[in-house]
């Protein structure tokens, strides 16, 4: 039989300008982990990159929130290589859901260690009101589906997953 495959988030109800900062945000945070570039010179190639950000959309404070979230010290184990063997960022992945369909979805960074692999998610909701642990529980299941399928890559690693809440820079 043909299995349905359908996206593990639905943007449908996010508003447009939200969804466009969130879009920016993820696409810096990617730019600055890639450990290819200083702060600086990813600054200059994600205003190149980013030429297409809307006009709603203030760049230049994208770029601090993005910049404040690589550079907080409590993230550091998701974004400095010296915390790390390997990282990934934008990682596809299919898995079966409980009612047997296939479900796509997009890991925002995954980061790989001796023990354990962390499946982090990105959440750039802003005002954001409320118990960020209960926030997040609104994800156990896309979480639940990630972890399965990292755990089919990596068998002998515990694998974990968290939002990274990014306006409020804290992993829950």
């Amino acid at each position: 039989p043909v299995q349905e495959q359908t996206m593990v988030t639905d943007k449908s109800e996010i508003d447009p300008e939200a969804a466009a900062y969130g879009d920016t945000i993820h696409r810096l945070l990617e730019l600055l982990s890639s450990q290819r570039l200083s702060t600086t010179q990813a600054a200059i190639e994600a205003q190149r990159a980013l030429h297409n950000v809307p006009e709603s959309i203030d760049f230049d404070a994208c770029w601090r929130d993005a910049l404040a979230v690589f550079l907080e010290p409590e993230l550091q184990a998701c974004f400095n290589s010296a915390h790390y063997n390997k990282a990934f960022n934008e990682v596809n992945v299919n898995a079966i859901d409980t009612e047997g369909k296939a479900r796509f979805g997009i890991i925002d960074r995954l980061v790989v260690t001796d023990d354990e692999a962390l499946i982090i998610d990105y959440k750039s909701r802003q005002n954001l009101s409320g118990d960020l642990a209960q926030i997040a529980e609104e994800y156990r299941e896309q979480l639940s589906r990630y972890r399965d399928a990292v755990k089919q890559l990596w068998p002998e690693k515990t694998a974990r997953a968290a939002i990274l809440f990014t306006a409020q820079r804290r992993l829950v």
